[in-house]
């Protein structure tokens, strides 16, 4: 899938990379969020998204859904 190795690409730190994508109603993904936990590198797919004001909470909270659902998140 291109945009997993677009993500990939972007990322420079060493750690495990997550991301939120986004799908259209037949699945194809248009645009993404992606994150290392570890390294706080933020990446984002185009200009017309973002995570609004940065504060440690959305990460957090980010984090901890991520393990709630069985992902790691590199920490």
């Amino acid at each position: 899938m291109e945009l997993v190795k677009t993500i990939s690409q972007e990322f420079d730190c060493s750690g495990l990379k997550n991301a939120l994508v986004f799908l259209h109603e037949k699945g194809n993904p248009f645009e993404y969020i992606a994150f290392a936990f570890d390294c706080d590198k933020i990446e984002f797919s185009s200009q017309k998204i973002s995570c609004g004001d940065e504060c440690t909470t959305k990460r957090e909270l980010l984090e901890q859904f991520f393990i709630s659902n069985g992902i790691e998140t590199g920490q």
